[in-house]
């Protein structure tokens, strides 16, 4: 069948980094303050709060420290993506195929970072970080699917799309993507950090590459 929908996780997905880090880990590197990021994330894992709640409680520490959206613009030139990025989305979208990321990671930085290629975008979902008037840290903005799961996300997009499973090809690389295979879309594991890859109930094919040129072949026409 034919492909319809590509939709690409974000952080060690389209972004060359090592191994266990994310969009959040820079942000807290950066802010030389791993131990709250530790602290936040192990009361999520231990369920004593909600996704939502874990967001909230980094927002609001953002804004005692009067976090600017500058720190987060020059986070950003820091991001390395993926070789030939841009020719596989302009290839997409002049094929009608519709581009999507789904990313538990940091929306502005997603947004910053592929800013010269959103117009071959139709959404980009991820955690947003809001500013007032000076630049600071005010608020965060709530987005559906991270209350819940990306199997979710993408269930409600095939039922508004009209979309068979078949005709989306899902392009990850972490356990955070595993649950998408529920949906019965196709799973290419791109670049693997901390899901097993082999696990064929799971993934349909991996790939290990610095060229998103290589995802490809697995684009039905």
């Amino acid at each position: 069948m034919k492909t319809e929908i590509v939709i690409f996780d974000y952080d060690g997905t389209l972004t060359k980094s090592e191994k266990g880090t994310n969009t959040w880990f820079n942000m807290w590197k950066a802010l030389d303050d791993l131990e709250t990021d530790e602290k936040f994330y192990s009361m999520f894992k231990r369920g004593e709060i909600t996704h939502k709640e874990w967001f909230n409680l980094i927002v609001n520490h953002l804004k005692e420290k009067k976090v600017k959206a500058s720190f987060f613009e020059e986070l950003a030139k820091k991001t390395i993506l993926l070789n030939d990025l841009e020719c596989v989305f302009k290839s997409l979208y002049e094929q009608g195929k519709e581009i999507y990321i789904l990313s538990s990671g940091i929306k502005n930085l997603i947004d910053l970072s592929l800013r010269d290629f959103k117009k071959y975008i139709t959404e980009i979902q991820g955690y947003e970080i809001l500013f007032d008037d000076e630049r600071v840290v005010s608020a965060g903005k709530d987005v559906d699917f991270l209350d819940e799961q990306k199997d979710d996300y993408i269930e409600k997009l095939m039922k508004a799309k009209n979309v068979k499973p078949q005709a989306i090809l899902f392009v990850g690389n972490g356990s955070n993507d595993e649950c998408v295979s529920k949906t019965g879309v196709k799973m290419l594991c791109l670049n693997p950090d901390d899901t097993d890859h082999n696990d064929s109930k799971i993934w349909n094919n991996y790939l290990f590459t610095d060229s998103l040129k290589d995802i490809l072949p697995f684009i039905k026409d």
